[in-house]
């Protein structure tokens, strides 16, 4: 009995631990259904008993917090204004040299970091479309550019961070 005390002391202890680390929502349901096989030993339930607790409930209750979690705690995504230059034309003001680690290039009356989306050198003066954003730096395609300037559409991709 003593050892199924300390068994269920660890655990709680190990998922507290976890969840501080992680701070997602993955084990504080274990604590909870720890500390419910916790007292079920101290008042001398079977063992098996306490692990069938432990694991149905603990099952349960991330099951059952998943949509609360994904509606009030996970973080969304922020966007910002640097997000309105994805598909539009940025124009060249530095030759773009992935290798070199060159380039710049302006979207509007913003001056950014530029790189090649394939490796491939735009020189300046030339015209690319933004693709995405890594980091502080415009991904670009110049071969875009060409079919976008007369048709007025936007290409969306996407904003890595």
């Amino acid at each position: 009995m003593v050892e199924h005390i300390v068994l269920w002391a660890v655990v709680i202890c190990a998922s507290v631990f976890l969840e501080a680390m992680s701070s997602q929502l993955v084990a504080v349901w274990f604590a909870v259904a720890a500390v419910v096989s916790l007292v079920l030993a101290i008042i001398g339930a079977a063992l098996w008993i306490q692990v069938a607790i432990f694991v149905g409930l603990a099952f349960v209750l991330a099951v059952l917090s998943r949509p609360l979690y994904k509606k009030y705690i996970r973080p969304k995504a922020q966007h910002t204004n640097a997000d309105m230059a994805i598909g539009q034309i940025a124009i060249i003001t530095e030759r773009v040299d992935n290798d070199a680690g060159t380039g710049f290039a302006t979207v509007g009356a913003q001056l950014w970091t530029a790189r090649s989306e394939d490796g491939s050198v735009i020189e300046e003066g030339e015209k690319a479309v933004v693709v995405c954003i890594d980091g502080v730096k415009l991904i670009l395609n110049k071969d875009r550019a060409h079919a976008h300037v007369n048709d007025g559409d936007e290409i969306r991709t996407e904003h890595k961070i």
